[in-house]
């Protein structure tokens, strides 16, 4: 396949809980901050959240400020004007953005000085994952949609768990032009993303690509950054359907087509090729937008995304041609049989709930394919009996991953297997607790390079729509990635067979 299943469902399995997700969370603040001359020192510090933030280098100082000076509550008490400070920005009466974000941090700064957890969001969500999808065309034959916003907690004033992966392994430079494309975009927060392919009825490659992000930034900002790393783009505008301004960066040289609407939606857009009229396959997102085309629940896919919960926070929907299920179940792959179309969703019910469904050709495959998976989780089941001494796999680790198989139930019923899980709450915080170590935070428990570089590749082969379309994916399985050092990628082999 031209993209890995396993990676969209990586990419979905990393919505869950209620981690901060914007770009800030991910900014160590004492090491931006030694970069940037400033000298950690209560007051200086508070100098920064009242300062204006009337571009992107001052948005990230100013909100890093706060953070720090959240998670020193005894310098705050020393220094003074640093809690009026923070209260003068909470209040919204200095220092504020357009996006909302510096009152917010300062509430959930006072918030977290005071020994307060801020209340949750309230009542249901208007919108949802299959929501997220109804602005790609009818024409889609696989969709993946993932809502970050989590459980509906609120978040804790934190810096991102993967933070500490950008400061242990990128080097002074690399860490630079983190911090260079942070001052220069300023701060922005991924709340949904979603993606689309629309495969021919041969071939195991995209014909068209589609990912749409919702969230909150600064539009102009964030082109201005992105138009002279397009060759031969070119930036127009245009007013949307409420008279919002539409920004579209495209070239006819490299793919995809990029538009950002208003500051919340960002959407790209292309050919599989790079040569080619990316702009086109843009219009058909608008066009779909905009009412004058019909929309994905009106395609092929409308049987599998109408079962969807409303409560669910993932789905991945789609279907497999001839090809496609060939290339499954050729040669030592794990599967005797491929399903012909798959919906798959989770949801945050308490603790974690997953549903599957498989469409198979027959009776006949629904069973093979059933076997097949009950043969992995005998084979896994065997392997946390004694897991590989560089698995990072503890003995606690090993009870919880073999108490979730056991639970995992796929049932055959004619031409369709079902399956579904249910992970309860305190197995899911014991996960999370557990996953930390295997992300970097201890080198001798690091996951093998192997294991992660498979979440984006099939059968050895790099993903290359996921790695130019996929923004979300792409971040996700960068960061896995990014727990190995230089030399350990270096050495990682690139004649992958074509």
């Amino acid at each position: 396949m031209g993209i890995s299943w396993l990676g969209i469902l990586v990419l979905l399995a990393s919505g869950a809980g209620s981690a901060p997700r914007d770009l800030v969370s991910f900014v160590d603040a004492e090491d931006y901050f030694r970069t940037r001359g400033v000298v950690l020192k209560a007051e200086e510090i508070a100098a920064l959240v009242t300062k204006e933030p009337t571009d992107g280098k001052a948005q990230i100082s100013q909100l890093l400020a706060i953070r720090w000076l959240a998670i020193h509550p005894i310098d705050v008490k020393k220094a003074d004007g640093a809690r009026s400070a923070l209260e003068a920005v909470a209040q919204g009466k200095k220092a504020q953005d357009p996006s909302g974000f510096a009152k917010d941090y300062a509430q959930r700064a006072l918030a977290k000085l005071d020994g307060k957890i801020l209340p949750a969001p309230t009542g249901p969500r208007k919108d949802t994952v299959t929501e997220s999808l109804k602005w790609f065309p009818d024409t889609v034959t696989l969709v993946a949609s993932v809502d970050l916003r989590g459980t509906g907690e609120a978040e804790s004033l934190e810096v991102h768990p993967m933070s500490g992966l950008l400061t242990q392994i990128l080097g002074p430079k690399q860490r630079e032009e983190f911090y260079r494309f942070a001052d220069a975009v300023g701060n922005f927060r991924l709340d949904r993303a979603a993606l689309a392919l629309q495969m021919g009825p041969k071939g195991a490659e995209p014909e068209r690509i589609y990912a749409r992000l919702t969230g909150l930034s600064n539009a102009k900002r964030l082109m201005d950054f992105l138009h002279p790393l397009v060759t031969g783009g070119k930036l127009t505008e245009e007013k949307g359907l409420k008279g919002e301004p539409v920004l579209i960066l495209a070239s006819r040289e490299h793919a995809p087509a990029i538009a950002v609407i208003g500051d919340t939606e960002l959407i790209v857009a292309g050919y599989q090729k790079e040569a080619a009229d990316h702009v086109e396959v843009l219009r058909q997102v608008l066009s779909v937008r905009a009412g004058k085309s019909p929309n994905v629940t009106a395609g092929p896919l409308k049987d599998l995304l109408k079962d969807v919960p409303g409560r669910a926070a993932a789905v991945l929907a789609g279907e497999l041609n001839d090809e496609q299920r060939t290339q499954l179940t050729m040669g030592d792959n794990l599967f005797r049989a491929a399903p012909q179309r798959l919906a798959v969703n989770l949801a945050h019910d308490k603790g974690v709930a997953v549903q599957l469904r498989a469409v198979f050709k027959d009776a006949a495959e629904a069973m093979a394919f059933v076997d097949s998976v009950d043969k992995l989780k005998k084979q896994a089941a065997e392997m946390l009996k004694n897991p590989p001494p560089r698995s990072g796999i503890t003995a606690d680790m090993a009870k919880l991953l073999t108490r979730m198989l056991n639970d995992f139930q796929l049932v055959a019923k004619d031409a369709e297997a079902k399956g579904s899980l249910s992970v309860p709450p305190e197995t899911v915080k014991a996960l999370r607790d557990m996953i930390g170590p295997l992300l970097g935070h201890e080198p001798e428990r690091r996951v093998p390079a192997h294991v992660l570089h498979s979440l984006v590749s099939v059968r050895g082969r790099p993903c290359d729509c996921t790695a130019r379309y996929g923004a979300v994916a792409l971040g996700w399985s960068a960061m896995l990635l990014s727990v190995y050092s230089a030399d350990e990628i270096a050495a990682m082999p690139t004649d992958y067979p074509r």
